[in-house]
């Protein structure tokens, strides 16, 4: 995989004391896409939620967490701050990163793993 490959490609080469990397995919994938994506490869019917801000609320409350991390979660999301694509992957070892279908085409044991680690 290529994003197992960006590290040891900072790893080799020189220039990279002190440097931080934002590694993402070849492109923004909605959670949509992403659940039509994972449809197609799975052959079942696959859809993606958005909750509603109580629900969240509700969430981030029974996670102990404090009350202002629902305001910046809500806030960060909707302003697109995880909305980016960089071209580090691809710099560092020297090749494109892969789509997220392609890579799940490729490795299926990804599709549920999590599942397995609740």
């Amino acid at each position: 995989m290529t994003l197992a490959a960006a590290p040891a490609g900072a790893l080799v080469d020189d220039g990279h004391a002190g440097a931080i990397y934002n590694g993402t995919g070849a492109a923004i994938v909605t959670g949509s896409e992403r659940a039509a994506i994972v449809s197609e490869i799975v052959r079942k019917p696959i859809s993606d939620a958005v909750i509603t801000e109580e629900q969240l609320r509700g969430r981030i409350a029974q996670a102990g967490m404090p009350e202002h991390v629902v305001a910046e979660i809500k806030r960060t999301f909707v302003q697109g701050y995880f909305d980016v694509v960089t071209s580090d992957i691809e710099r560092l070892p020297g090749r494109r990163p892969k789509s997220l279908r392609n890579v799940l085409a490729n490795y299926p044991g990804l599709i549920g793993a999590a599942d397995k680690h609740r």
